[in-house]
């Protein structure tokens, strides 16, 4: 308690900008930025005296909406169009880029799972993760970094040769990267990521720039985390669903998906839709269930485990030794002045 305590605290504090260096709002802030028109599918509850729950059917069904469903979604739209029909469904809400960055206190409370608070069980480390439509893709720095190969040997020596050297991964991963575009070129350290570079390089250890998914925009802003504002972070809202919106994939927001249904064919499950909770902005909640051919769990490393184990499968979850730390280093730049510094003084740094 201790430890979410501090986390509300200085995430709401009124005395951290000034104190770090860093504005609350970009000084570029402009208004016209928007995202791509999606609409969203509505239930309507049903009539007083009945309790079946609504019904609908498509081919596959897409549980999240974060950027392993953005690149589902897209792959599925580019190869079969309109003749596949694909619902992606999210439990968090679409916020337009005109509502971005949110300040710290509203984006905690609109875009991430549980206000960004969760902790492990004995305090060591906050797990954050994006709760809103797009996911992670939505809430992350634009930093586009490739699953590491000791990560990806671990997986392919638990029996996923798929993600070993030559197993095939790597060419997909080119693929999303040249699709988002990502580049390191344009990238512009700020003070505080200069001396994690300059002090990795004297350490001997080594350190270099993460690219970022914006198609080489230069981009350092730095208030990505709260919602991208310029709409150029190729995530899944402005990267990945805007083609699949427009060869016909539909969505659904508010949509919490309880477990995923099984049909028995002789010795084997197979997954034959899903059913959950959809809620109105208004607050009213209608049960519905999803008929597919196709179930896709992508909701992330904290729901996925929750959403299989509650379909009464078995799921290994992963320990904390799983779990990659990211430490945030504030530093003041010995040239800072008044007013606010400069994009590139700015003195947030993550290692």
């Amino acid at each position: 308690m201790t430890s979410i305590g501090k986390l509300a605290h200085v995430r709401t504090s009124t005395t951290f900008s000034p104190l770090t260096g860093f504005p609350e709002f970009p000084s570029d802030w402009v208004t016209g930025s928007a995202s791509h028109p999606y609409e969203f599918l509505q239930f309507q509850p049903p009539a007083a005296g009945q309790t079946a729950p609504v019904e609908l059917t498509t081919d596959v069904v897409i549980l999240g909406s974060g950027c392993g469903a953005g690149v589902v979604a897209n792959k599925l739209a580019a190869e079969f169009g309109a003749s596949l029909n694909v619902l992606v469904l999210e439990k968090g809400r679409h916020f337009d880029a005109s509502h971005f960055p949110m300040s710290p206190a509203a984006g905690l409370a609109s875009l991430f799972e549980a206000g960004g608070v969760i902790e492990v069980d004995d305090g060591s480390m906050t797990v954050v993760a994006g709760s809103c439509f797009g996911g992670g893709g939505t809430v992350n720095w634009s930093a586009a970094l490739q699953t590491q190969d000791f990560v990806r040997q671990e997986w392919a020596d638990r029996g996923l040769p798929f993600f070993g050297e030559g197993g095939g991964f790597q060419a997909c991963l080119d693929r999303v990267y040249e699709k988002m575009g990502c580049k390191g070129e344009v990238v512009v350290p700020n003070y505080a990521n200069r001396v994690l570079l300059d002090g990795a390089k004297e350490l001997g250890l080594q350190a270099k720039i993460v690219p970022q998914n914006v198609r080489g925009q230069k981009h350092d802003c730095g208030y990505c985390t709260m919602g991208c504002w310029k709409g150029e972070k190729m995530g899944p809202v402005n990267g990945w669903f805007p083609e699949a919106a427009e060869a016909g994939v539909k969505f659904a927001e508010g949509f919490k998906v309880e477990r995923v249904l099984f049909e028995q064919k002789k010795q084997t499950k197979v997954a034959k839709g899903v059913e959950g909770v959809w809620t109105s902005k208004e607050g009213v909640e209608v049960k519905v269930v999803v008929r597919a051919k196709r179930v896709v769990v992508s909701c992330g490393t904290l729901w996925s485990p929750v959403v299989l184990m509650n379909s009464g499968l078995k799921v290994s979850v992963p320990d904390l030794a799983a779990c990659r730390a990211t430490l945030t280093a504030c530093t003041e730049p010995p040239d800072r002045k008044e007013p606010v510094p400069a994009p590139d003084q700015l003195c947030l740094g993550c290692l």
